[in-house]
């Protein structure tokens, strides 16, 4: 139970009174993601669940213009029955199924400018057709972004929260934790901390190596400390820090490796927003997890 105000994020309270905007491929991971969606808002309240299949059209780069290709009709019919039945039973929320043509990624951004967009959905293929799409809305959409894998469990016992100490992780955190309140109060969260050792081979230390390591983690450990006590108090006592040290090229390895280990299946990312100097800050961790994962789902939360 929480002890505090970490239940009321932003991202929560406008879902109550906004809608959530899933963009459809109308294959196979959609199946997933509609039973995903149905386990998250079974227990998240959301006013509006806003489906949009957007069916890309032949771009004639001669005259700049895109040509919309047909949908079949039978295709949509069942498509719309599965929405109404998928959501039913789910009091107070409004699942409608919208169809245009153009191009995804800009029909997709053009919805979540809409003032009452909390948030968008996306799915994630084996094939990684998708991932591409996703990775391109994280860089450019400035609401929250939830990525399904096709191979996604409807579960959350496990949440993993990458922590930087910036505010965009400390508003992930707090997310979390509000999530868990809500969908599975038992579950564990894990405050993961990749640091890497200063490189002080040029220089003459009057510690060994090992002293070194040692002076490197105590001061990590009481940063985190010092974090989780600053951004969300008592909850802390919640919430599993874990520290890694960084001794080879790449984060989003450890991240991988530490979520298989540990059985994590659901991560919650902070990220920043969409402006050029932002989206060279984005890349590199959030980015690259997106890219190489493939069951987790992953929310990316900005503040």
């Amino acid at each position: 139970m929480l002890k505090s105000a970490n239940l009321i994020t932003p991202l929560l309270t406008r879902l109550r009174s906004g809608r959530a905007t899933v963009g459809l491929e109308l294959a196979k991971p959609d199946d997933a993601m509609l039973a995903y969606l149905k386990f998250i808002f079974g227990k998240v309240p959301v006013k509006e669940l806003r489906f949009v299949h957007v069916v890309p059209g032949v771009d004639f780069f001669a005259t700049n213009t895109v040509t919309p290709l047909e949908m079949d009709e039978h295709i949509l019919a069942a498509m719309q029955v599965e929405i109404s039945d998928a959501f039913r039973e789910l009091k107070g929320v409004n699942a409608t199924l919208e169809v245009r043509s153009g191009r995804p990624l800009d029909e997709l951004l053009e919805d979540l400018e809409a003032p009452e967009t909390a948030m968008a959905v996306i799915g994630q293929r084996d094939d990684g057709r998708h991932n591409i799409l996703a990775r391109k809305l994280a860089r450019r959409a400035d609401c929250p972004l939830l990525v399904i894998p096709e191979d996604a469990r409807p579960t959350m016992d496990h949440i993993m929260v990458p922590i930087d100490f910036s505010p965009h992780s400390a508003e992930a955190l707090r997310t979390a934790l509000a999530l868990r309140e809500l969908i599975n109060p038992k579950a564990r969260i894990s405050a993961l901390h990749i640091y890497e050792l200063p490189d002080l081979s040029p220089y003459r230390a009057s510690r060994t190596p090992e002293e070194m390591k040692a002076a490197v983690r105590s001061d990590r450990e009481a940063a985190m400390n010092r974090f989780l006590r600053d951004q969300i108090g008592v909850d802390m006592e919640q919430v599993e820090p874990v520290l890694i040290n960084h001794n080879l090229p790449g984060i989003t390895r450890y991240l991988q490796d530490f979520a298989k280990a540990e059985d994590v299946d659901f991560v919650v990312m902070g990220a920043k927003g969409h402006s050029k100097l932002e989206l060279l800050l984005l890349g590199s961790v959030a980015e690259n997890f997106l890219s190489d994962n493939e069951d987790l789902p992953v929310l990316l939360v900005k503040e």
